[in-house]
């Protein structure tokens, strides 16, 4: 889960994960990691979620902790676009820059860009003709190379489970397609599932 620093990344994983919600968080140094059992269309997984500082100069750690992805969220705060040209300039410029590190950093295991989903969060703070909005946000995404957009709130919990689900399937979805072609999902070190060095001594020196 990647995006601008304050858009409630933290808060969103706790949600999905576990069904909690804090007002007030400390901003994530370097990245947060959490492991989910999931119960998902009658299977069993063990996913891991990575929490991503959200600093515009934080680059060097997107890398670290985006190159075994199989899938991302790029996130951001409705609350950040007081207006239609703030919300152009903002969101939308400032999230495909994020979506652009990921594709430059990180393809999915068949060489395709990783799925990737557009997730404005906060929605709960939105009026409710803003709140069923979407057509700026679905243009974004379709323009941008993301699979789908979504307005969440880490808050109520609206849409967020939706939204986790929606981008666990798409990848559960190209997992087996790419086994299905004869490859083996854990080869070329085990991208998806290996916690290497390199993520170890970073968690290490944020502490």
């Amino acid at each position: 889960v990647i995006g601008t620093s304050g858009a409630g990344k933290t808060s969103f994983v706790h949600k999905y994960t576990n069904n909690s919600f804090q007002e007030n968080y400390k901003a994530t140094i370097m990245s947060e990691y959490t492991g989910h059992p999931l119960n998902l269309d009658g299977h069993h997984y063990l996913i891991q979620v990575w929490d991503v500082a959200g600093q515009d100069n934080n680059t060097n750690v997107t890398k670290i902790f985006a190159k075994h992805a199989l899938g991302a969220i790029v996130m951001s705060d409705s609350q950040n676009q007081a207006s239609l040209e703030r919300y152009d300039y903002y969101f939308i410029y400032r999230a495909m820059k994020w979506k652009e590190s990921v594709d430059s950093i990180q393809k999915f295991l068949d060489g395709t860009p990783l799925p990737c989903i557009l997730v404005e969060n906060k929605a709960d703070l939105l009026p409710q003709d803003q709140l069923n909005e979407m057509g700026v946000l679905k243009k974004a995404a379709n323009e941008h190379g993301f699979i789908e957009a979504f307005k969440s709130s880490a808050k109520t919990g609206y849409n967020v489970k939706e939204s986790m689900e929606f981008l666990l399937r798409e990848i559960i979805k190209r997992l087996e397609a790419y086994e299905k072609e004869g490859n083996n999902v854990f080869a070329k070190e085990k991208k998806g599932v290996q916690i290497d060095d390199e993520m170890v001594k970073a968690h290490k020196e944020r502490k």
